[in-house]
């Protein structure tokens, strides 16, 4: 079994001696078998500097972060593309995340368990283009630009491939696989994300009508593409907002009082946006049946 036994930072090179300037971040503790903060690290503080976080803030992070990857063992994610598609999840809604790894985990106490309404994690194996993603749907230019990509990535995977299957040493070919399988992940998650945004540009109604289910203002089968795509950016600027709203009286649990004025206030301004929301959709579905409405602004 292979383990590390601390993790080093390099720092620098000393310009007398010409040796490496290291820093033990992190040390293996045989004793209680965990790794032991050393309580010095100058990543942590670049971290720190650049996402403006104090100590507390950015340890909290990585205990999270600790967290999600335990879940994942828990749960036998093993499988880079469904370890790839945790880790773009964590990246855009981190808070469903840690709720669902909370429950499971049973840690972080009763609020942080607190049921909600939650985004289920898709783990079953479906890529993005399984789920609705279909380049067909963009234009020709665009579809060529992912073949592309698809073609060079089964290339790199075929050599990688190769590369570890003729490696005798087991110990280096372990050190490759395990490289090829975090190039992977980060590649198949970069190409996902493309793949969505380029969704939302060319295919906007496949992301629209899921959208507008969950806030109920209407029917949205009648767009055209570019008003589909402004109608989306709307459904999304709301949706975050309901979801900031849910994550604060969370977080009020142990204050009913101020949890249920701030439930009144969100209730009135969720009201509010869907009445608006209906009146722009309607605006967009006249714009779309006179297309000379808005060809004139381009």
């Amino acid at each position: 079994m292979r383990r590390n036994k601390n993790i080093v930072e390099i720092i620098g090179i000393d310009p007398h001696s010409h040796e490496l300037l290291t820093n033990e971040a992190f040390r293996w503790d045989n004793t209680t078998d965990e790794f032991v903060f050393t309580g010095k690290s100058y990543v942590l503080e670049k971290i720190m500097l650049k996402a403006n976080l104090n100590r507390v803030e950015i340890m909290d992070e990585i205990k999270r972060r600790q967290l999600v990857i335990e879940w994942c063992l828990k749960k036998s994610i093993r499988d880079y593309r469904d370890f790839a598609r945790v880790v773009a999840e964590y990246y855009v809604h981190p808070e469903d995340v840690m709720r669902r790894v909370y429950a499971d985990l049973q840690v972080g106490g009763r609020k942080r368990r607190r049921k909600v309404k939650e985004r289920d994690l898709d783990l079953s194996g479906a890529s993005a283009a399984d789920e609705g993603v279909d380049i067909a749907e963009f234009p020709a230019g665009v579809q060529q630009k992912f073949q592309k990509r698809f073609a060079s990535e089964e290339a790199k995977r075929a050599k990688a491939d190769a590369r570890a299957a003729a490696t005798d040493d087991e110990a280096k070919r372990a050190k490759l696989e395990a490289k090829e399988a975090a190039r992977r992940a980060k590649s198949d998650a970069y190409l996902e994300r493309d793949m969505l945004k380029a969704q939302m540009r060319y295919a906007p109604l496949r992301q629209l009508t899921p959208a507008v289910a969950q806030l109920g203002i209407g029917d949205v089968s009648s767009l055209s593409v570019r008003e589909a795509g402004r109608m989306l950016k709307s459904c999304n600027r709301e949706l975050s907002a309901r979801n900031k709203a849910e994550a604060r009286q969370v977080k009020l649990a142990s204050s009913p009082d101020k949890q249920a004025s701030v439930a009144a206030k969100e209730e009135a301004r969720q009201a509010k946006a869907t009445t608006k929301l209906q009146a722009e959709l309607a605006k967009r579905v006249e714009r779309s049946a006179n297309p000379r409405w808005w060809h004139r602004w381009f």
